[in-house]
């Protein structure tokens, strides 16, 4: 089926209808099924993907977390300490009374 575009020809009252311009008849619906052996195997790698995925999906999660994880303990190494110097603030000096 080298030249087997659809192209269209007349046929009486029927109007247009699709033909092949290498003359081949279109093949039945149950010969254009694909075999048995086919379609286990498609359904076998899209089990294999969906697992796979499942598999992906669930390797971001944990990759998450650590991310998370590693954060919150960058924070922690600087939270004993104050920002601020370790020094407490002196007291307001009272005002002097004229």
């Amino acid at each position: 089926m080298a030249n087997a575009t659809l192209r269209y020809q007349e046929v009486g009252a029927q109007g247009l209808r699709p033909f092949r311009s290498s003359g081949e008849r279109r093949k039945k619906k149950e010969e254009r099924r694909k075999n048995k052996e086919q379609r286990t195997k498609n359904k076998e790698q899209r089990t294999k993907n969906k697992e796979q995925r499942t598999k992906n999906k669930e390797q971001r999660t944990k990759n998450k977390e650590q991310r998370t994880k590693n954060k919150e303990q960058r924070t922690k190494k600087f939270l004993p300490y104050s920002p601020y110097s370790p020094t407490p603030p002196t007291p307001p000096t009272p005002l002097p009374i004229y």
